[in-house]
């Protein structure tokens, strides 16, 4: 009922078992469908909802099930941009928070995570008995509801696609340094949206971080996004706006600017598929750091100069 009104499609896949098989197989899912069996811990690659069925097929299956040989070589991340092809912050999101495990060739076994993928290979799959008896694995397939496209529709991309958007913002912050390079202004409005922007991309950081080194969720270490998303960031947007702090700040965007740099001209060579918005955002960052570190460096000079101008000045006497 759910499906239907959702207007989800549901095709009904029946296994060419024996009785004996599916009778084990009936009390296994009645057992693990008990209040004290039925929780586990979701993975999303490894664990899943499409997973564990078919593990539970495989057990109770008296012959070994041959998987048909893939059509193409596929990764975790390919398969899931299929999925969100049109959905494309989804797709950008989900592309800064795993790492490069997800980039490896996966078998047909592994891309069964996907529900879709696994009724494609149940449906070619056979199952070997002995030397001379190999049987198809799917006996008979039944639609039992269609899709319903008024209901069950992909949305339109979004008008403000990921790339767009980092364009716009590196503009915007290329117009903004050449702007206060040029007057040498140290404006508060400079100082806010420099606390922006090291302030959202130290929060990114700080989720890489945490998913990274603190959570169980798979492929997510490591994680090139790191390199210009870092929780580094948010402390020092705090010392942006202590006079004091201004070595520590010099220090963090000299730092900053040479990673950027690096991981700018080294992009090709990175063994991450990265989203190409990255470039744009990571270089938004970069050009900001430049920016910080000619008007830090110009300032220690001038202000190096009227010392040793005072220091000359009391030496003579004056």
């Amino acid at each position: 009922q759910e499906y239907r009104a959702k207007g989800s499609q549901v095709a009904e896949q029946r296994l060419n078992l024996s009785s004996v098989e599916r009778q084990q197989l009936y009390r296994a899912l009645y057992e693990n469908a008990l209040p004290e069996n039925r929780k586990y811990r979701y993975n999303y690659f490894y664990d899943n909802c499409a997973t564990r069925p078919r593990d539970m097929v495989e057990q109770y299956s008296s012959g070994e099930i041959i998987y048909p040989a893939a059509d193409e070589e596929q990764s975790y991340r390919d398969l899931l941009h299929e999925s969100l092809i049109n959905y494309p912050w989804y797709s950008f999101g989900i592309d800064l928070l795993i790492g490069s495990e997800a980039d490896r060739t996966i078998t047909v076994r592994e891309k069964m995570f996907m529900p879709s993928y696994l009724m494609d290979a149940f449906e070619e799959a056979v199952i070997v008995k002995n030397d001379s008896l190999s049987l198809p694995l799917v006996d008979a397939t039944k639609l039992l509801l269609e899709q319903k496209p008024h209901r069950n529709s992909l949305r339109e991309q979004a008008i403000l696609s990921p790339f767009f958007t980092a364009f716009a913002l590196f503009l915007f912050a290329l117009l903004i340094s050449l702007i206060q390079a040029i007057k040498l202004n140290e404006s508060r409005l400079y100082l806010l949206f420099d606390s922006l922007l090291f302030g959202i991309t130290g929060i990114g950081g700080g989720v890489i971080f945490f998913l990274m080194y603190f959570s169980s969720h798979p492929a997510t270490n490591p994680n090139w996004n790191l390199v210009w998303l870092h929780p580094v960031a948010l402390v020092a947007v705090l010392f942006f706006w202590v006079k004091s702090g201004q070595r520590a700040v010099y220090f963090y965007h000299f730092i900053n600017f040479v990673l950027l740099t690096l991981f700018l001209l080294g992009w090709c060579w990175i063994p991450q598929q990265l989203p190409l918005a990255t470039i744009p955002f990571a270089m938004s960052v970069w050009i900001r750091s430049a920016t910080n570190l000619f008007l830090l460096r110009n300032k220690r000079i001038k202000s190096r100069r009227f010392t040793s101008s005072r220091e000359m000045k009391a030496a003579w006497g004056q």
